[in-house]
C-alpha cells in the first residue's frame, strides 16, 4: 500500500508562479492526501491566486517569518505519511509523487527520498543544466555504489552529505512523517540552508533513496532566496558551512 502524501508548498510573493506550481500538483498521476499551501505574508496578488483553488488546497496563513517557518507549519497541519515539499516557483513532472512513493517500497527502511531535476534560469533550461542535480561528483560516486533497479538508489548517504549538499532542492525531496517527528523539522533561525541542516539530520538516521530521474523544474531566479548568479555559489558554500557548524554537536567523532 503507498503511502498517503501530503504536499507542503511555502510561498512568499510568487503570485506568478503560483498557477503553473499547482497546476503541476494537480496533474501527478499520483494524488496526493491533500496540498498545503503556507502563505508566509505575502503583499502581492499571492491570496487571488489561491482562492482560485480554494476547493482543491488548504491555505496557511502566518506573518512572514521564513522559509523554514512556513514549511513547519505545514508540517504541522500535515496528515500524510509522507511529507513532499515543493516551493511556489518549481514544477513538478507529472510522476514525481508516484515515483517517491515507490522509491520508498524499493526501501523500506528509508526515511528520505529525493530525486534528479534540471535548472531553469529564469524559466529557460539549458543544455548544461537538463541533468543538473545528477552531475554532483558526490552523488554519481553514490549512485555507482547503491544503485537497485532502475532508476532507483538506496542506502546511508551521510558520509557524502558531510561534504556537500547531494541532495539540494526540498523541491525534490519527500520525508516520512514519522522521521520528522524522530529527528525535528527545519531550524527557523536560519536564514538559509535550513534545507540542508535537516537533510544532514534526517540522514544521520535513517536511509535515503535517490530517484534519477529527471522530476523537478528548479527555477533559478535573481530576487529568489538564492540571490542573483554572481552571489549564489559564494552565498551557498557560506550557508552550507553554517549548516555544518549547527550540526557538528551531532556528528560521530570517527567523522568529525
Amino acid at each position: 500500500m503507498p503511502p498517503t502524501i501530503s504536499v507542503v508548498i511555502p510561498t512568499y510573493n510568487c503570485g506568478r508562479y503560483l498557477k503553473e506550481t499547482l497546476e503541476s500538483v494537480f496533474a501527478q498521476t499520483h494524488s496526493p492526501l491533500e496540498v498545503l499551501v503556507v502563505d508566509d505574508g505575502s503583499t502581492d496578488d499571492t491570496p487571488a491566486v489561491l482562492a482560485a483553488y480554494r476547493d482543491r488546497i488548504i491555505v496557511l496563513r502566518q506573518p512572514n517569518r521564513g522559509a523554514a517557518a512556513a514549511r513547519n507549519l505545514g508540517i504541522r497541519h500535515a496528515r500524510g505519511e509522507l511529507i513532499a515539499f515543493l516551493d511556489a516557483d518549481d514544477v513538478w513532472q507529472p510522476q514525481m509523487l508516484e515515483l517517491q512513493a515507490r522509491a520508498l517500497a524499493v526501501d523500506p527502511a528509508a526515511g528520505l527520498v529525493f530525486t534528479n531535476g534540471t535548472s531553469a534560469f529564469n524559466g529557460v533550461v539549458t543544455p548544461a543544466e537538463s541533468n543538473y542535480f545528477a552531475k554532483q561528483a558526490e552523488l554519481q560516486a553514490w549512485i555507482r555504489q547503491h544503485a537497485r533497479t532502475v532508476p532507483f538508489s538506496s542506502g546511508w548517504i551521510y558520509r557524502e552529505l558531510l561534504s556537500k549538499n547531494c541532495i539540494g532542492s526540498p523541491s525534490s525531496v519527500g520525508i516520512r512523517r514519522a522521521c520528522l517527528d524522530a529527528v525535528g523539522a527545519f531550524d527557523e533561525t536560519m536564514a538559509l540552508a535550513e534545507d540542508y541542516e535537516l537533510w544532514l539530520r534526517v540522514c544521520r538516521a535513517y536511509r535515503a533513496v535517490f530517484v534519477n530521474q529527471v522530476l523537478l523544474v528548479y527555477r533559478v531566479r535573481p530576487e529568489g532566496l538564492s540571490g542573483p548568479p554572481a552571489l549564489r555559489l559564494p552565498m551557498s558554500r557560506m550557508a552550507g558551512a553554517g549548516a555544518l557548524e549547527r550540526h557538528l554537536p551531532l556528528v560521530p567523532g570517527a567523522l568529525k
